[in-house]
């Protein structure tokens, strides 16, 4: 009978002790569920005896500094790239946009032919080519910093590849590349016409 009294009373404490267990992890997981929906600066506040759970706890806040640590340190590092794209972009183009006036110039020159304005025209392209990326670092730049404003409107796409192609045209035919288009007669997209040029200039780009 002893034997049974004191089984009952240590199933009893034991019972008692497991529910306060399970009661402090409830709490942890739904202090857990508040900052994970609405990120704070909050920690975790628990008021318990069980040693495992305050240690449980405390291992969490640790996680929980390490990570807001780390989120600032990435927030700056993802500030500093930004500031180091859009600051070479714009010191590239100065340089940039003064070798190609002076490239346009020599073009027009009449005492320069041959072999010579053949590869002043490769240089022109090259810069071109070059001025066309730095809008796209910029663009992307924007992007990041969710400044770049979006012009939705409805646009002829078989019009505009028909000019794009038409301006290529003699480009493509010193490249030996015969062109047979099949395009759909008034396609319509709506589309910011931009960015649209942008992505049909590079796409071309690569066959340029």
């Amino acid at each position: 009978m002893t034997i049974l009294v004191i089984f009952i009373l240590m199933l009893a404490f034991f019972s008692l002790y497991l529910f306060f267990v399970l009661l402090d992890v409830s709490r942890v997981v739904k202090q857990l569920d508040s900052i994970v929906q609405d990120p704070t600066n909050q920690e975790l506040k628990l008021h318990s005896r069980n040693f495992l759970v305050k240690d449980l706890a405390l291992k969490i806040n640790q996680l929980l500094i390490k990570h807001r640590k780390n989120e600032r340190e990435l927030y700056q590092l993802k500030n500093a790239q930004d500031v180091a794209i859009h600051n070479i972009a714009h010191d590239l183009r100065t340089p940039l946009t003064i070798a190609s006036g002076y490239t346009q110039v020599l073009l027009k020159q009449p005492a320069i032919g041959g072999d010579d304005h053949e590869s002043l025209v490769r240089i022109e392209q090259n810069l071109n080519s070059v001025a066309k990326h730095l809008d796209l670092l910029l663009m992307y730049n924007r992007l990041n910093e969710h400044e770049l404003m979006v012009n939705l409107q409805k646009i002829n796409i078989t019009s505009m590849l028909q000019e794009m192609i038409l301006g290529m045209y003699e480009a493509f035919t010193n490249k030996k590349i015969e062109l047979k288009l099949n395009l759909q007669s008034n396609c319509w997209w709506v589309a910011d016409r931009d960015m649209l040029q942008r992505i049909f200039q590079n796409y071309f780009g690569a066959w340029n």
